[in-house]
């Protein structure tokens, strides 16, 4: 017992008029490394990734995985899928 889980995130690919296009679901031992992982996803789409409910990062097809986070729905976290 009391064992420590690692999140689970989820990435949202993200197409045009900011419509979710698909969902992966990934465990990462913390937020860096899902946003490492999350740029592999960004191929012509951007990608939010969430934990829970709190919007981690969102990577834009448009700048490098490095990028300040392009501001998308933040305080709206996205329904179950």
């Amino acid at each position: 017992m009391g064992g420590h889980t690692m999140p689970s995130y989820r990435f949202f690919l993200v197409g045009g008029n900011d419509r979710y296009l698909n969902v992966h679901v990934c465990d990462c031992s913390d937020d860096a490394a899902a946003i490492e992982r999350g740029a592999q996803y960004v191929n012509g789409v951007d990608v939010e990734i969430w934990d829970r409910g709190r919007l981690v990062k969102r990577l834009s097809k448009k700048t490098a995985p490095g990028a300040q986070p392009t501001p998308s729905m933040q305080d709206i976290p996205p329904s179950n899928i």
